[in-house]
């Protein structure tokens, strides 16, 4: 670019021309001449040691050129990426950093120079964390509390796919769990479904979680409750009172039941008791291979029915009563097989009823698992059932090292049977006697 400031000459420069003398005139009164080096006589800006501006293309002082202005560090764009920092790259180094780059998410950068890295939006938003309402701290419940919570919300709209009720003796320690179902129907209330699985006079504490399909929510706050003193009264052995054979009554569950003095055996592995309904009916239990008979009692179904505040279907004439009993197993998952006789032949056929809160009674060998259930021999003196824990014949839908199982054999009803339940674990095998 030409520098302005000298004389270029001709008739009309005061500081030029053909005049010689003209060059000793100060046109612009600056102080100084063209012949004393002033190269723009017509500005009094410009004149030998005048002060310079840079990067205007004058040159003020007459040095012969202008004067270049020091680059700012911040003017240089250091990363190629088309900006300074004086243009506010945040970091000039690098090149996938500069206003308005591609932002990743969360990743603590801030790609595009807005000052905030991007949040990460999830796929999916989980349901909102649910409210426990009852039961509460105020309340003393039953064995077979209603547990309840607020509806449902989801912020994207999901469906409310299942629930996971848990309940334990502790707040914080996992090991004192008692209950961990998760439901598919019963979502904001669901019943402890029998009264075997609770203690009396005990504090518990319960949560719940919701799951969208894709995402549980967190756990709802803890409530907690605290069990009542009625209910069914075992003894030390885990038999219910009222099922207790009474002292003296002759034993007639066979050998496998006396010790060599003809008295009845009762231990962990060894249970007897007789039927509330038929009184004259006793009933003997074994349990092998690792499995454990914790409660065990007989009952009638009207009782059993009585606790479930939902039912309204009917029930099944059971001229034996029903077998309520919670049993161990060596393993979550684990299948137990349960045969037990009677003194006197079932009725022509009869069905095996097992009964379920959520859907009433139902006909056990009629339902769709995926092994055969139940076997009935010749006499109709014996019955053969197969259990498995979190799955076909246990009340608690999820393994938890228990198999719950209120059944017993009565005349036919409609009945609906519930949906198969996966095979595995381990196994152990229980033999129940009547005579």
């Amino acid at each position: 670019m030409p520098v302005r400031g000298g004389s270029t000459g001709g008739s009309d420069d005061p500081g030029t021309g053909d005049d010689p003398e003209a060059g000793r005139f100060d046109t612009d009164g600056d102080g100084f001449s063209p012949n004393q080096g002033d190269c723009n006589d017509a500005d009094p800006s410009v004149y030998p040691g005048a002060s310079e501006i840079c990067g205007d293309s004058i040159d003020q002082d007459c040095d012969g050129s202008d004067k270049v202005c020091p680059v700012d560090p911040n003017d240089v764009d250091n990363d190629g990426d088309g900006y300074t920092e004086n243009q506010f790259d945040f970091d000039d180094n690098d090149p996938l950093i500069y206003p308005g780059a591609p932002e990743i998410c969360g990743d603590g950068i801030d790609q595009d120079c807005d000052g905030l890295d991007k949040a990460c939006v999830p796929d999916n938003m989980p349901p909102d964390q649910p409210l426990a309402l009852s039961p509460n701290a105020n309340i003393i419940a039953s064995l077979t509390p209603e547990l309840m919570t607020y509806e449902f919300v989801d912020l994207d709209d999901d469906a409310h796919v299942k629930t996971r009720w848990l309940i334990g003796e502790s707040q914080t320690d996992e090991s004192f769990m008692v209950i961990d179902e998760i439901t598919e129907t019963q979502l904001t209330s669901w019943q402890v479904p029998s009264d075997c699985i609770l203690e009396k006079d005990t504090q518990y504490y319960w949560r719940a979680m919701f799951f969208d399909g894709q995402d549980w929510s967190a756990s709802s706050n803890i409530n907690s409750f605290r069990t009542g003193s009625a209910g069914i009264e075992f003894d030390e052995n885990g038999i219910g009172k009222e099922s207790v054979i009474d002292p003296g009554e002759p034993v007639q569950l066979g050998k496998a039941f006396m010790d060599a003095d003809g008295n009845l055996i009762t231990s962990d592995t060894i249970k007897a008791f007789k039927s509330l309904t038929n009184p004259d009916v006793q009933i003997g239990m074994i349990v092998e291979d690792g499995c454990n008979i914790e409660k065990i009692c007989s009952r009638r179904p009207e009782d059993i029915v009585s606790e479930n505040s939902s039912f309204d279907g009917e029930i099944p004439e059971m001229p034996y009563g029903m077998i309520d009993f919670a049993l161990t197993v060596p393993e979550k998952g684990a299948v137990a097989d349960v045969t037990i006789y009677f003194s006197e032949p079932l009725p022509e056929d009869f069905r095996w009823w097992k009964y379920d809160p959520k859907i009433g009674f139902y006909d056990y060998a009629a339902s769709a698992y995926p092994v055969p259930v139940l076997s009935v021999s010749s006499d109709r003196k014996s019955v053969a059932l197969q259990l498995k824990d979190g799955g076909y014949g246990d009340l608690i839908e999820e393994p938890d090292g228990k198999i719950f199982d209120p059944s017993g054999a009565g005349l036919s009803i409609d009945s609906t049977s519930p949906s198969s339940s996966g095979g595995g674990g381990g196994s152990c095998f229980i033999r129940s006697l009547m005579f």
